[in-house]
């Protein structure tokens, strides 16, 4: 992972297999969606598969492989944990994430902001995402992808987009890996 990070940005994340015994693990979802997952895929009883929305509001990913292995939220430790990145072109997430890692007082980072917020203070400098950081992602940050209203139809550049669709409309490639930092497998999403 440190070599392709040399030459790209990579937002990752761990994570345990599906609560739902027939559902798909979020690795694999990432590889299916060529990005940023957003529906919970399940293996229905007749061997199909079915899509539905995720319930969850967002989804966090640490900048760089050691922040994910490293984070021990409660979903993301346990039996048949994996890791994943999504790939982007060097410097992607400096020039577009607004770095919240110091900004809050005594030098901590701030939360992530509401929608509101966020269209008043981030989006008025051209930022799509903040970058904040918790304990195992102090050095490099973290991001919190929303799916949550209000960030369902952003104006970036013009568009009306959302900000997971976005991201992923620049992703260069899926990784996975394991705990040592071990590329797994890799597939190229770029045109």
């Amino acid at each position: 992972m440190e070599k392709l990070e040399e030459r790209f940005d990579v937002l990752t994340r761990k994570r345990t297999p599906s609560r739902n015994k027939n559902g798909l693990h979020e690795v694999d979802e990432a590889f299916f969606a060529k990005g940023i997952p957003e529906e919970k895929m399940i293996i229905t009883k007749n061997h199909g598969l079915s899509i539905e929305k995720s319930s969850s509001g967002d989804r966090v990913f640490a900048i760089g492989h050691k922040g994910a292995i490293d984070f021990q939220g409660g979903y993301s430790v346990g039996a048949g944990e994996r890791y994943y990145g999504v790939v982007y072109k060097k410097r992607f997430i400096k020039h577009y994430g607004d770095d919240l890692r110091i900004a809050g007082d005594a030098g901590k980072s701030l939360h992530t902001p509401s929608a509101t917020n966020f269209a008043q203070t981030s989006a008025t400098k051209n930022k799509t995402f903040v970058i904040r950081s918790e304990n195992s992602t102090r050095t490099q940050g973290q991001v919190h992808v929303q799916f949550k209203e209000g960030y369902d139809m952003m104006d970036i550049d013009g568009n009306l987009t959302t900000q997971k669709d976005w991201l992923n409309k620049h992703v260069q490639g899926v990784v996975e890996f394991d705990k040592d930092g071990k590329i797994i497998r890799f597939i190229e999403t770029a045109d």
